[in-house]
């Protein structure tokens, strides 16, 4: 089993909820191998996203994110408590709230789209270091977790849009 990471990192790599830490321990329990992409997930700039999508071992490890029968993710809303806003060094509330404004209810890889789940492009599209709404389409089951009346939008406009096959969420979705 190998447990491949499909988005670069966000925030501290230290911290026990980081995505690469989830990898391991994820990989650890299956019996598998954690292949961890060692990028951020949004890059400062287009320009460094570019390097990182070109760097040989970050494209590889894409490759085999996009070649996977099965992928697990989440599935976020743009607002105030989001863990991007929170973290405060990747979208700051004027992005989000610009996002929302231009019809985006949720995202999956920091990929916004709306509530007929169709793509709502922003800047943010050109740093972020990790599959696209695509390219999870062409993996055979995608398994999203998230709940709460909070992401009831988003959680349709990923259904809707095809993005995720396999929901698991609360009584209260």
């Amino acid at each position: 089993v190998l447990v491949i990471q499909s988005l670069g990192g966000l925030g501290d790599a230290n911290y026990d909820a980081h995505i690469t830490t989830l990898t391991r321990r994820l990989a650890d329990y299956l019996h598998g191998q954690g292949i961890i992409l060692p990028a951020p997930g949004l890059a400062g700039s287009h320009k460094a996203q570019r390097a990182f999508l070109t760097d040989p071992l970050i494209s590889g490890v894409l490759e085999k994110a996009r070649s996977a029968n099965l992928a697990l993710t989440g599935i976020g809303a743009p607002g105030r408590d989001s863990t991007l806003v929170k973290e405060g060094q990747f979208v700051d509330w004027p992005q989000l709230s610009e996002l929302a404004r231009m019809g985006a209810v949720g995202d999956i890889n920091i990929r916004y789209f709306d509530e007929e789940g169709k793509p709502v492009k922003s800047e943010l599209d050109d740093r972020i270091v990790g599959l696209t709404l695509d390219e999870l389409k062409g993996i055979n089951t995608v398994v999203a977790i998230a709940g709460g009346s909070v992401k009831f939008k988003a959680i349709r406009g990923a259904l809707r849009g095809r993005f995720v096959n396999v929901l698991i969420t609360d009584h209260v979705t």
